[in-house]
This record gives structure tokens, sequence and C-alpha cells, in this order.
């Protein structure tokens, strides 16, 4: 072979390799697009909040109303939605993060929640259903399996609503343990 059978050789990978790249390229600007727009349902969730709630520890417990604010953003090139959240809790402080996003996989919708006091991630998973979001996770822990519940409705352009349930193993039916009333804050001039 001649100087000009590699030369041509080497101008044909270079120009295969640019094809694959761009190819490559199109192909995660494409999944990155389609991520985002899948996400488009959950942008309810967007802005900043002040939070009226109501929650209790225990299915017979106290209920004991608080204040609180909320901040919810997009994040990771708009393929995920994060919430910071603070409050009190029994005369403490409480804060926590939620994360949104929609599983590729099986279309549903995704809420990663960690708060501090606890300090444990719980991923649940859930569809839109109607005007709500179902979010729902099996938790195996010492006393046998619960079952918990993260319903997101009422949705509007000035506010939403959140109720958190278990349910425990002796139960058959769900345990409202939460309430959260979300209303959007004033914007700033």
């Amino acid at each position: 072979f001649d100087d000009s059978f590699y030369l041509s050789f080497a101008m044909m990978r270079s120009i295969l390799f640019a094809c694959l790249f761009f190819f490559l390229a199109g192909y995660v600007v494409a999944q990155h697009e389609n991520a985002v727009e899948k996400l488009k349902p959950l942008e309810f969730l967007l802005g900043e909040w002040d939070v009226a709630v109501d929650a209790r520890l225990s299915m017979n417990g106290p209920w004991e109303s608080s204040r609180g604010s909320s901040v919810i953003t997009k994040t990771l090139d708009s393929t995920l939605i994060e919430e910071e959240f603070v409050g009190v809790r029994q005369g403490k402080r409480f804060a926590s993060k939620t994360f949104f996003a929609r599983n590729g996989l099986n279309g549903k919708f995704q809420r990663t929640f960690i708060d501090a006091p606890h300090a444990v991630l719980v991923s649940f998973e859930g569809p839109l259903r109607g005007d709500s979001v179902i979010f729902e996770k099996e938790l195996a822990t010492p006393n046998g399996l619960i079952k918990l519940r993260a319903v997101y409705a009422n949705i509007a352009a000035e506010g939403f609503t959140v109720e958190s349930q278990r349910m425990a193993p002796s139960q058959t039916e769900w345990d409202t343990t939460g309430r959260m009333r979300y209303t959007r804050k004033p914007r700033k001039r």
C-alpha cells in the first residue's frame, strides 16, 4: 500500500468518528429535551411559597400547626426539581429537601425526600392521576412494612396542597399525618 491509501483510510476513519460524534451528540440533546419536556407536568411546584402546616407524629396524636417557607426550583439542566423547605416542628427548626424527577423507564414521577430530624432518604414513585400526583412507597421497618403516600392536589396558579399519609402493617386505611398548604409568595418588585 502506498501513502495515499493510509491517508485515505485515516480521512475515512476521521469522517466516521465525526459522524458518530454528531449522531451521539444529537441523541444526547434529544434525550435531554425529552427529559425536560416530561417533567413539565410538575412545573406547578416551581416558585417561592408560604406554607401552612398541620402535622402529628402518631395516628391518634395531637395536631400541631406551624408555618414554613419553601423555595422550589429546577436544577440539573432542568431535568430535576428541587425543594428546600424550612419550618418548625415541636418548637424546633425543621428543614427538609425534596427532589422530583420523571423515570425515563416507566414514565412515573419520582420524589425523594429527606428531613433533618430523621436523615433518611425516602424515595417514592407515582403517576399523575387527574389533577393530583400521588407518590407511594413501601418502607421496611423493624415493626414491619409501612406504606407511605404523599398526595399533591388542589393544584392552581396560586398554590397547592400536600397530604402525607401512612398505613401500618395492621391497618387497612390511610392515616393522615400531615397537611401542607402552599401559597405563592407575592413577587418582589
